[in-house]
């Protein structure tokens, strides 16, 4: 109405001008235009008889008004923008009265391309028949459809919605007497602003919001200041919450985003509080109420804000339950003995063959999977003659026990994810880590209950987790954590590792050994470092960094004295460090023994031979120094789906003439981090071990989101305090370098290739390590100042 308001003001006025200057010679004319201008805004405005009916129903459908507000998209804009109105669901309905019956001859909606859009009329308002269907239209966006055949009297109205892709969206709908009416030419187009983009505006709004409510806190300040500014990230909070109840469920750009502004909002907190001049120190609740909303905020964010990420085919309903995941690991755990690391998907095909007997494997011929011997793709067609000696490696009961776990995730997957998952690496976890899980899965049978109990234990653990970091170091230290363990992108794929059993467990043991280490239990921490590697292997780097320290001083000893010390000098001076190695040697024997009575003293051996194939090839979700040094942007995956070729190969190629430089990156990095770790605590000296995963092996990318743990290479609790604040500022510096990453890997998500994005975490972390290290040396030796004159006393 202000667009056709403004389209009648604009005219008129420049009449009343002409006729100032031309007086009464224009009088005559300049009235029949202004006549014929209004009524051509008037037969505008009655085009459409529902922007006068009265609306009596709208159930499940947002901002039904703009349905008639005569204003309408550009062709192919975004079905879900501020001009639309968005239908949720099959069940939504609008319906007008037009308060006697009328002839209708044309209809005209602008909607998504892809649904069907219905029309409904009555004349008693009870009984409805169909007036008129939309149909679909191969362009996407928004799209026009116009009909003029309407026939008969109509005075109820409803619009409903079918098909399609459940992605409803209409921006205008008109309808009129005349056959001929312009429906189609008495709109107003314009460009609409996604919803999301607009959520993406509330999301930075809410963060800027948490960190001004912080910023403007004083630690001196009078009592209500501080719950009045929060005020702030709540009010923002509800505006956002507004808005992202119409976008639901928020895309993984949002949700990336979210983690993003997590990130930001621990920033913030912390560069303020640790650089703030004295007068304008924040409140100390103030400042833990932003960590604790960052860390609140990046938990909820890793966990989908609460919503299921997987499809029950079976049910037909959403689940938590990672069953992509566990249809990998339940079975190799339970029947280990039966499947080794190279026979779950010969199995998994068996089986999918004998539960179903009008299924031959003809039928499934040539649907691809992973040899697990060499890595390599096949199909079924080609290890067909490979079943029966899979079978014979179970007894009856055995095999009729396993078709019926496997029968489980077949109905609960559907058969195209069920069988497309074996394109996947199977189950490359440790023997120990197959041994726990063994004795949680070898008395049950595949079903929810019980992979829900699985489910659960990752939270537990880490939450225990959690709450030690902040009994050994401090709160805050807790917080940031937190916040870095949700905030962080390098598992993408689009979900994450909730409703999977033990994927989590490694990293808490890892948190779990550090806390010990700093506070002074050795042999405890000697055993959950030793947990940690046993595990996942990757951590073992953390115990191999706990003794840099007491190396570097076997060597002073040597260098000074010209001998090696006597064992009387090495126990004062390296308990610790003995103690530790006590801790994890016995925590190694054990496991080991026991994970091999239980699954054979052939499973550590065959795992070795295992993870060596893995760590041979290239894969595109790894995180290290070696994917980093494979990758050539002329032939990324996005430019190599143009024009084609083997992405594998080329990688490996080009690491292979790169060699070279991997080994002096490496040197370089074993020489920053044993710099760095003179004179270090030992909790922090294994930190500065673990760094080294992403050196001297190729992970897969959700072994880096462990960084979280460096988090402790500041000391919350260990420092004076005759600044008040929480940290020194090296301290600080380092959880902003950390929260630093977690910001900017928002940027990887907008990546058009995955391998592009895990090339851009690549170099996020190795970036933030660099920092780390140069942050380490200075803290301690002032490099900078003694090379090259740069004064870093107000840094650091």
């Amino acid at each position: 109405m202000l667009d056709r308001l403004i389209a009648w003001l604009l005219p008129t006025r420049l009449a009343l001008l002409l006729a100032r200057r031309h007086g009464a010679r224009l009088a005559p004319l300049l009235t029949a235009a202004c006549l014929l201008l209004l009524s051509n805004v008037a037969q505008a405005q009655s085009v459409n008889l529902l922007a006068s009916a009265k609306r009596i129903e709208a159930s499940q459908v947002t901002d039904p008004e703009r349905l008639t507000d005569g204003v309408a998209a550009i062709e192919g804009d975004d079905w879900k923008s501020d001009l639309t109105s968005l239908m949720q669901g099959t069940q939504a309905r609008v319906v007008w009265d037009f308060g006697r019956p009328l002839t209708l001859g044309s209809v005209y909606i602008q909607a998504d391309n892809n649904d069907h859009y219905r029309l409904e009329s009555s004349l008693d308002g009870k009984s409805y028949g169909l007036l008129w269907s939309s149909g679909t239209l191969a362009s996407p966006g928004m799209r026009s459809r116009l009909d003029r055949g309407l026939k008969g009297e109509h005075r109820f109205i409803r619009l409903t919605v079918t098909g399609g892709d459940s992605s409803y969206g209409l921006s205008e709908l008109s309808l009129a007497q005349a056959s001929n009416a312009p429906l189609d030419r008495s709109l107003t187009r314009r460009k609409g602003r996604s919803l999301e983009e607009r959520l993406r505006e509330r999301i930075l709004f809410f963060g800027l919001a948490g960190v001004a409510a912080v910023v403007l806190s004083r630690r001196r300040g009078p009592a209500w200041l501080t719950p009045l500014l929060a005020l702030l990230p709540l009010g923002a909070g509800l505006w956002f919450f507004q808005l992202g109840q119409t976008v639901w469920p928020l895309a993984a750009r949002e949700i990336s985003l979210l983690r993003a502004t997590a990130a930001g909002i621990g920033l913030g907190v912390i560069a303020w509080e640790t650089w703030s001049p004295e007068f304008l120190r924040p409140n100390r609740k103030a400042v833990f109420g932003g960590l604790g909303l960052a860390a609140m905020l990046a938990i909820a964010s890793f966990y989908n804000l609460g919503r299921p990420q997987f499809w029950d085919q079976g049910r037909g309903e959403a689940r938590f339950l990672h069953d992509y995941d566990m249809r990998v690991y339940y079975p190799v755990a339970k029947y280990f003995r039966e499947l080794k690391f190279d026979g779950l998907y010969m199995a998994s095909v068996a089986a999918y063959l004998d539960d179903q007997p009008h299924m031959t494997a003809r039928h499934i011929a040539s649907t691809p999977l992973r040899d697990l011997r060499t890595h390599d793709m096949t199909r079924v067609s080609e290890i067909e003659k490979q079943l029966p000696a899979v079978r014979q490696r179970f007894s009856a009961a055995r095999w009729s026990e396993f078709v019926k776990d496997m029968r489980y995730f077949r109905l609960a997957m559907g058969p195209g994810d069920y069988l497309g998952s074996m394109q996947d690496h199977g189950g490359n976890a440790t023997p120990f880590w197959l041994f726990i899980a063994h004795l949680l899965f070898f008395a049950t049978s595949a079903s929810n209950g019980a992979l829900w109990v699985g489910a659960l234990l990752d939270p537990l653990l880490l939450g225990i987790a959690f709450f030690a970091i902040g009994r050994s170091f401090g709160w805050r230290t807790a917080l940031v954590s937190m916040i870095l363990f949700g905030a962080n992108d390098f598992y993408m794929f689009g979900s994450n590792w909730a409703g999977a059993t033990l994927r989590h467990d490694w990293m808490a043991y890892l948190a779990l050994g550090l806390c010990a280490l700093a506070t002074r239990r050795w042999t405890l921490g000697g055993v959950f470092l030793a947990l940690s590697s046993m595990v996942r292997a990757f951590p073992a780097l953390s115990l191999i960094g706990v003794s840099l320290p007491g190396l570097m001083w076997l060597f002073d000893e040597l260098k000074t004295h010209k001998r090696f010390p006597s064992w009387q000098r090495i126990k004062a001076a390296q308990g610790p460090l003995l103690k530790i190695a006590l801790g994890a040697s016995v925590t190694l024997a054990i496991g080991v023994l026991l994970s091999s009575l239980v699954l054979g003293f052939d499973a550590w051996p065959a795992w070795l031979a295992k993870v060596s194939v893995l760590e041979k090839g290239s894969h595109v979700n790894h995180i290290s120094l070696r994917m980093l040094l494979s990758f050539d942007s002329s032939y990324s995956m996005s430019a190599l789906a143009r024009g084609g070729g083997d992405w594998t190969h080329l990688q490996v190629q080009t690491f292979q003439s790169r060699f070279a430089w991997f080994v002096i990156a490496t040197g370089l990095c074993l020489w920053l981090t044993l710099a760095s770790a003179r004179g270090r605590r030992l909790h922090q000296a294994a930190l500065l071990g673990f760094m080294l995963v992403q050196v001297a092996f190729s992970p897969a990318n959700y072994y880096a989101h462990a960084f979280f743990v460096l988090a402790m290479l500041a000391g919350e609790k260990h420092l004076p305090q005759e600044r008040g604040g929480p940290v020194k500022r090296a301290d600080g510096l380092i959880w902003l370098v950390l929260l630093g990453i977690c910001v900017g890997q928002y940027q990887t998500t907008v990546a058009h290739a995955l391998d592009e994005h895990f090339i851009e975490a690549g170099l996020m972390l190795f970036g933030g390590y660099a920092m780390l290290w140069l942050i380490l040396l200075e803290q301690r030796y002032r490099c900078l100042e003694r090379r090259i004159g740069l004064k870093t006393e107000w840094l650091f």
